[in-house]
Order: structure tokens, then sequence, then C-alpha cells
């Protein structure tokens, strides 16, 4: 995932997926990141 995704709501880590025609935000741990790479993992 492009580490640009990832971004911070509530002080927890996250990302938005489209559910439903709606934006959700899901919270993640971050397993690996890279100067433009991130791998995740949902919370």
């Amino acid at each position: 995932m492009p580490i640009e995704a990832v971004c911070e709501e509530d002080g927890s880590k996250g990302v938005f997926i489209k559910k439903n025609g709606y934006a959700e935000f899901r919270k993640v741990d971050i397993i690996y990141q890279g100067n433009d790479i991130a791998v995740i993992s949902l919370i």
C-alpha cells in the first residue's frame, strides 16, 4: 500500500476504505514501512 494512504485520526493510524458508497476509517498496524510503501494489518 502507498505510505500516503496511511493517515492518523484521533491518535490512531489507519486508512480510509470505501464501504457501501461511504468512506470508512479502519485502524491498522504497520508491519513494515519503506520509503514509498507500507505493509499493514487491519486491527
